[in-house]
């Protein structure tokens, strides 16, 4: 009787969590499911996510963890993966970040940024290294900065 029940609570777990993964896969506008479908097909879809109309699908390829942003019409807009050293960013970059008012600013994260005209490095920074201190007196900036594939800076986003 115990193993009975034992496998009926396994096969209800199985069959929920199966179709928890359907129902987040087909929450998304058939235009970006076909569209990531081709352009990402050995890709493990972790989760879709929603910001705005645009849809942002989280993934793993290669070992890789990666995000895709489509339109609403299944547009490919750009892709983000993870970089896990900043060594691994064109000299020029890390020159710029050691020698700026970046310099003692707190790493976030690192991504590889592909678009459809443009690869780029995007680094990530705070000036408040988790000192929620900062937060209350209205000194918290955080900064995204683009770099080309030689390690120029393009562009330089305050959020």
């Amino acid at each position: 009787m115990k193993t009975l029940i034992a496998k009926t609570i396994i096969l209800c777990s199985t069959i929920g969590l199966i179709t928890c993964s359907a129902m987040a896969q087909t929450t998304q506008p058939m235009p970006v499911t076909n569209a990531f479908n081709a352009k990402y097909p050995t890709a493990k879809v972790k989760e879709w996510k929603m910001k705005g109309d645009t849809s942002i699908a989280m993934f793993e390829m290669n070992g890789r963890h990666y995000k895709a942003f489509y339109t609403s019409d299944g547009m490919w807009v750009k892709s983000e993966r993870n970089v896990k050293h900043l060594s691994t960013f064109p000299m020029q970059a890390q020159m710029y970040l050691k020698n700026s008012k970046f310099a003692s600013w707190h790493i976030d994260n690192l991504a590889m940024v592909t678009t459809p005209r443009h690869n780029m490095y995007m680094v990530s920074l705070d000036n408040h290294s988790g000192n929620t201190s900062y937060e209350s007196n209205g000194d918290n900036v955080t900064q995204d900065l683009y770099f080309t594939g030689s390690g120029r800076l393009v562009k330089a986003d305050q959020r």
